[in-house]
């Protein structure tokens, strides 16, 4: 009985800490896809102040990779680019808007 008991607690454990791993993961999505929408932002407008603002708060490494769940989770398999995830697909779009937005800024000023 105690044997069953242990095994309970145990499996309860590990399905609270695969619960809190799935919310961080959709909480990253959706910060990554406010990221994203800024990115898009500045892309369409091609305006100097969006664009700057954008690059000036670096959404990304503040929000992303300075909060440590998210950084944990962005650099694991669930979330690398080309992974066939939601959060390895945004990465990807993210990072090909990276480029796009070098490539204009200069033109910019």
């Amino acid at each position: 009985m105690k044997k069953l008991l242990g095994i309970v607690v145990l499996g309860l454990l590990w399905c609270n800490v695969g619960l809190a791993e799935s919310k961080n993961l959709k909480l990253l999505n959706i910060k990554l896809l406010e990221i994203e929408n800024q990115m898009d932002s500045c892309i369409n407008s091609k305006d100097k102040n969006i664009c700057e603002k954008f690059l000036l708060e670096n959404p990304l490494l503040l929000e992303i990779y300075g909060n440590e769940e998210f950084a944990k989770l962005a650099n694991s398999s669930k979330c690398q680019v080309g992974a066939s995830t939601k959060c390895g697909a945004v990465m990807s779009r993210i990072t090909a808007k990276s480029l796009q937005i070098i490539e204009f800024i200069p033109d910019l000023y």
